[in-house]
C-alpha cells in the first residue's frame, strides 16, 4: 500500500541516522541500570519516580510491563528493544527501535533488553500529570485511548504547514508496519482527522492534537469568485465544508493526489475508501456530508462558477 512505502522509506532513514549519529540523540550510559530519577510533576503534585537513559535488562533491572518514555528538552529520544544487549541493528537479536517527540509508549518482557536515550522512563502507575496546551491541544507525541485521551473523533493540525506531517493508528506501541496491530497511517499537510477507540495508540510528528470541538477554525483563502478556497489537508463534509460539487485546481506540470472516505483513516480495501486518484488537470468533484476530503497538492474550490 502506498502508506506503507512510505513509511518503510521513513523507518530505514531513521535506523540510519540511529546507527550512525547515536550520539546525537543525546547520552546513553550502559553502566547506569537502575539509575533512579524523582521529579514532582506526578498527579496530583506526588513526587514521580522515573529511571534515566540507559540499559536495562528486563526481568532484572525493571520488570516486564508497559512504560512511557517522555523526552527531556527539546531533543528527539530514542529507543530499542532487543534480545541481547549489544544486538546489531538488522539482526534476529535486534526487535524494535523508534526515535521519537513528546512521549512514547514501550512493552518489555523478561529477558529482553531497553535502552533509550534523552528521555525518562516512568510506570504507568507513576507518570507526570498529562495536561492540554494553553490552546487546549495536545503537542507531539503517542496517546493511549482509554488513558490519555477519551476514545472519540479528534483533529490533528500544524499550522506550519509542514510537508511531511504524520499519523499512525496502531493496538501495541511496538507493532511492525507489516504486522496486524499496525492499522492504519497517512502522511498529510496542515491537517488530518483520525477517529479512535479503546486500547489504540495514536501517534504523529508536528503540530497539535485537539478535539473537535475545541480545534482551531479552517483557514480559508479568500475569493471573489467561489465560496472559499481551501488548502491541502484533510476536511469533512458538513463540518468544515459545505456539501456540492468542488472543483480541485491542479498547478501547471504538477498532479494532486486525492482520497474520498467515510472514515479518516482506513484502509484502500475497506468499503469506507470511496474514490482516490491523481489529477493533472482541474476537476470536479462531488461531496456528500459526512465524507472526508484528503488531499496533498493544489486547492479544492467550493462552489467555483464553471463558464
Amino acid at each position: 500500500m502506498k502508506k506503507i512505502l512510505i513509511f518503510l522509506l521513513t523507518a530505514l532513514c531513521v535506523i540510519a541516522l540511529c546507527a550512525c549519529n547515536f550520539s546525537g540523540l543525546g547520552s546513553i550510559d550502559p553502566d547506569n541500570s537502575g539509575s533512579n530519577g524523582n521529579d514532582d510533576s506526578g498527579k496530583s503534585g506526588a513526587v514521580t519516580e522515573y529511571k534515566r537513559a540507559g540499559t536495562y535488562e528486563v526481568g532484572k533491572d525493571i520488570e516486564a510491563a508497559e512504560y512511557l518514555l517522555i523526552c527531556t528538552g527539546s531533543i528527539s529520544g530514542y529507543l530499542e528493544v532487543t534480545l541481547t544487549k549489544n544486538a546489531s541493528i538488522g539482526s534476529a537479536d535486534f526487535l524494535y527501535n523508534e526515535a521519537f517527540s513528546g512521549r512514547r509508549y514501550v512493552i518489555v518482557h523478561s529477558g529482553e533488553f531497553l535502552k533509550f536515550s534523552s528521555s525518562k522512563l516512568y510506570k504507568l502507575d507513576a507518570t507526570p500529570e498529562l495536561k492540554k496546551e494553553s490552546d487546549k491541544g495536545y503537542p507531539v507525541g503517542q496517546y493511549k485511548v482509554g488513558r490519555d485521551i477519551a476514545a472519540a473523533e479528534y483533529l490533528i493540525v500544524d499550522p506550519s504547514e509542514n510537508s511531511f506531517n504524520y499519523v499512525e493508528q496502531l493496538t501495541s506501541p511496538n507493532a511492525s508496519p507489516l504486522s496486524s496491530e499496525f492499522l492504519f497511517n497517512e502522511t498529510f499537510t496542515y491537517r488530518h482527522y483520525v477517529k479512535t477507540t479503546n486500547g489504540q495508540y495514536i501517534s504523529f510528528s508536528h503540530g497539535k492534537l485537539y478535539e473537535v470541538a475545541e480545534a482551531p477554525e479552517v483557514i480559508k483563502l479568500p475569493s471573489n469568485q467561489t465560496d472559499g478556497l481551501y488548502k491541502p489537508g484533510q476536511y469533512k463534509v458538513g463540518t468544515d465544508l459545505s456539501a456540492g460539487n468542488h472543483g480541485f485546481y491542479v498547478p501547471e506540470g504538477s498532479y494532486v493526489y486525492y482520497e474520498i472516505t467515510t472514515l479518516p483513516l482506513c484502509s484502500v480495501m475497506s468499503d469506507a475508501f470511496l474514490k482516490n486518484g491523481n489529477l493533472t488537470k482541474a476537476t470536479m468533484v462531488a461531496l456528500t456530508d459526512g465524507q472526508y476530503i484528503f488531499f496533498t497538492s493544489g486547492m479544492l474550490i467550493l462552489n467555483p462558477q464553471v463558464e
